[in-house]
């Protein structure tokens, strides 16, 4: 069942997690390196690991409308490495179904040991898509969880916000 979405915590000062290096590749076949990849001021990533999830992302992106000025939007589909056989298929199958050029290439996919993108953020749950505010060094500063919620978007998206005031 997919839960509410519900910020989980803003980042601290003090040890911020910070995205970790992972070969990834965009929907249209390049490697992206990340962290490097993420090169907005601002990079929210959604992070997936069931194919049921886009549903959730797609919501999240639809209803969040207009973001702060450099925030950089990017999905990281992410699959254990025993499906790296079949990258090919399975990527382009969801190129095929993703159709835009613009989102192609913000989505990165990962196949790979899961454990390699979840101990590094401190994800503990896969059955829900976990959305992660990054700054310009891929710190994490704000994250979030599950299904579109309007009061968990407006905190994620707050440390994008107070700095766009400045």
């Amino acid at each position: 069942m997919e839960t509410r979405g519900c910020p989980v915590a803003w980042g601290t000062l003090v040890d911020p997690l910070h995205f970790p290096a992972l070969e990834l590749r965009d929907l249209r076949g390049r490697e992206r390196p990340s962290p490097a990849v993420f090169d907005g001021r601002w990079n929210l990533v959604f992070v997936a690991f069931r194919r049921g999830q886009q549903k959730a992302i797609d919501e999240w992106v639809e209803r969040l409308g207009l973001l702060p000025d450099g925030v950089k939007v990017w999905e990281v589909p992410s699959l254990s490495g025993v499906w790296t056989m079949a990258r090919g298929m399975i990527d382009g199958g969801m190129a095929a179904g993703v159709g835009t050029r613009d989102t192609q290439e913000r989505t990165l996919t990962f196949y790979g040991d899961l454990r390699r993108i979840t101990t590094p953020l401190g994800i503990t749950r896969r059955s829900v898509i976990t959305i992660l505010l990054l700054d310009a060094t891929s710190a994490v500063v704000a994250r979030s969880e599950g299904s579109f919620d309007q009061v968990a978007a407006d905190l994620l998206l707050a440390p994008a916000r107070l700095a766009e005031a400045d």
